[in-house]
């Protein structure tokens, strides 16, 4: 029995077989073969559809060669097509732009794929001036029988086109690219498809994929997924799977990756928002503020969260394997808040957070610990030191905090202060040493703020105890 090869319903799957093959491997031999014809007249012997998946499969090939621009666009447009690479001049539907309309829906796809999960507003501005104005062509008015069938071509390139944006911004509930979904959404309208309405509901899908805490990957298991998921082929009602076999629209989720950064108080462990600096591994540095989707993490050297109000944290992705590896698992930053005193500010600003910190600790913990100041060696603290020493809710969902073994400025003047009222002779005459070691190097410029956590009065006054000891002292070894 001889075998009959159907092109027409073989060289969609060859072709796109071939794209992933040879995926990224810049294999320019496979890439001219499979590319679009060179003269108009051959487009009538390849299904426009076709050409939109060759289209795509030539760049996924020449992977790095993709750019996001005009000038690409319309070097990888047959010259005939060069005056309309914007579509702005076109005020009405023709069947002859049909392989028009297909191989610039290949090429947006493309630049969408390269872009994958990147939150680029630069692509997706690019994008958006393209679904705009195929938004715009599919409100011309239908005439003829002509129109009316290019009429189909390019709904199914505004489908594909609102994918691509939301590709890009997957996970960012970008704001713009929302309102050309509800857009779409809101259409009820006879010439409205069942796979139109499909197309735009998995947009908004992906737009917020994951509550905003996934976003898409560029792998070749990803890109090979959203291939599959939004192959441009859209069904004509629920039961329709000649084409493609409608399950395969879930496979997005093989593409999807956790790189949303939440960052926690390591005391409390609730998330707060926190200024981060990402340097890539090309040595571009990135200022976000977390939580926030990350870009991909193999391009990630480090992360770093530098504030003056926690402590300094890094995650060095590019030297330690642990920390991406953990990142992985957890997707969070743990940061511990600064006290008071050991914050890098003016001593304004430090006693104004010192206070607070001491009025919110009043008002959880009076009942409880307040008594403690009562007693005869904190009579000479004042109400800024007391949040040092009973941070801000003692106990938060079962967590305590501040219970540990880290002094505070509480703690040395209490040290200091008992060392002073001793009478060693010898403990005296350390402790006037330091304290003329700490006013020489507060003198310069270097330590001038070096006694500024304990306070310059604080310190002239356990000096002249340590004097008036002193005298006491050689009284009596005179005796």
């Amino acid at each position: 029995m001889n075998q009959v090869h159907i092109l027409d319903q073989a060289t969609a799957g060859a072709t796109i077989a071939i794209a992933i093959i040879f995926m990224k491997t810049h294999n320019k031999a496979i890439a001219q073969k499979i590319d679009i014809p060179d003269t108009l007249p051959q487009f009538d012997y390849i299904r426009p559809d076709i050409l939109l998946l060759r289209t795509l499969a030539k760049h996924l090939i020449i992977w790095d060669d993709i750019r996001t621009d005009s000038t690409w666009i319309t070097q990888n447009l047959p010259p005939q097509y060069h005056r309309h690479r914007n579509l702005r001049n076109i005020k009405y539907l023709e069947s002859e732009h049909i392989p028009f309309y297909n191989i610039l829906a290949g090429l947006l796809w493309s630049i969408s794929l390269r872009n994958a999960g990147s939150g680029n507003f630069r692509v997706r501005d690019f994008l958006i001036n393209y679904l705009d104005e195929f938004i715009r062509l599919c409100r011309l008015p239908l005439v003829r029988y002509d129109a009316r069938l290019t009429h189909n071509t390019v709904r199914n390139c505004q489908d594909l086109i609102a994918l691509a944006c939301a590709t890009v911004m997957a996970g960012t509930g970008d704001i713009d690219v929302m309102r050309r979904l509800r857009l779409l959404h809101g259409r009820i309208n006879a010439d409205t498809s069942y796979g139109s309405h499909l197309a735009t509901h998995m947009a908004l899908g992906a737009l917020f994929v994951g509550g905003g805490s996934f976003t898409f990957g560029t792998s070749d298991i990803a890109i090979a997924s959203l291939i599959m998921a939004f192959y441009p082929l859209f069904p004509a009602d629920v039961t329709d799977n000649k084409a493609h076999l409608q399950a395969l629209r879930h496979l997005w989720v093989l593409a999807v990756e956790p790189r949303c950064i939440i960052v926690r108080d390591f005391d409390t462990h609730k998330p707060i928002q926190l200024p981060l600096t990402i340097t890539l591994r090309d040595g571009v540095t990135l200022d976000v503020k977390a939580p926030c989707l990350l870009p991909e993490l193999e391009s990630i050297a480090k992360v770093e969260a530098t504030t003056e109000e926690y402590w300094p944290v890094t995650l060095d992705f590019e030297n330690n394997q642990r920390h991406l590896e953990n990142f992985k698992r957890y997707q969070t930053l743990h940061v511990r808040h600064r006290p008071a005193h050991e914050t890098p500010a003016s001593p304004f600003f430090t006693s104004l957070v010192a206070r607070n910190e001491a009025l919110s600790s009043i008002s959880t913990t009076e009942r409880m610990w307040t008594w403690i100041f009562s007693l005869p060696a904190f009579a000479e603290f004042e109400l800024q030191e007391f949040g040092l020493v009973l941070p801000n809710d003692m106990e938060r969902n079962g967590v305590e905090v501040g219970l540990n073994s880290r002094g505070t400025v509480v703690d040395d003047r209490l040290v200091l202060k008992r060392a002073v009222e001793g009478c060693d002779p010898d403990t005296l005459r350390n402790l006037r040493l330091l304290f003329v070691w700490a006013e020489m190097k507060a003198a310069g410029e270097e330590g001038r703020d070096m006694i500024r956590w304990l306070g310059r009065e604080v310190v002239e006054g356990l000096r002249a105890v340590i004097e008036e000891r002193r005298g006491v002292t050689e009284e009596v070894e005179q005796d």
